[in-house]
């Protein structure tokens, strides 16, 4: 009954453990904003500003909901709370394709 009870604390802790990772894994792609236009969802998950390098790195996820749907993203510009707006530059870009 002992050897029992020790297998079943030594599963529960592992099953936490996991439970806890998994809580973490979808936290990592849960969005900050999120739009839905044409059957595709469109979610920013990540945004990094750096001030001194006068960068900014968005990480954003497309969840398309019909099948075999395929998609070109261009002419990108951002609107500051000032309502400013710029255009985005993937030849300055330098990161603009990432998988």
């Amino acid at each position: 009954m002992k050897k029992e009870n020790e297998a079943l604390q030594s599963t529960n802790k592992i099953l936490v453990s996991e439970n806890e990772y998994l809580k973490k894994m979808l936290d990592i792609n849960k969005p900050m904003l999120e739009t839905e236009k044409e059957n595709s969802a469109f979610k920013i998950t990540k945004l990094i500003g750096n001030k001194a390098g006068k960068n900014i790195e968005i990480t954003f996820l497309v969840e398309f909901k019909d099948e075999n749907k395929k998609m070109t993203i261009e002419d990108i510009s951002v609107v500051d709370v000032e309502g400013n707006e710029y255009k985005i530059d993937f030849f300055k870009s330098s990161k603009p394709f990432r998988s």
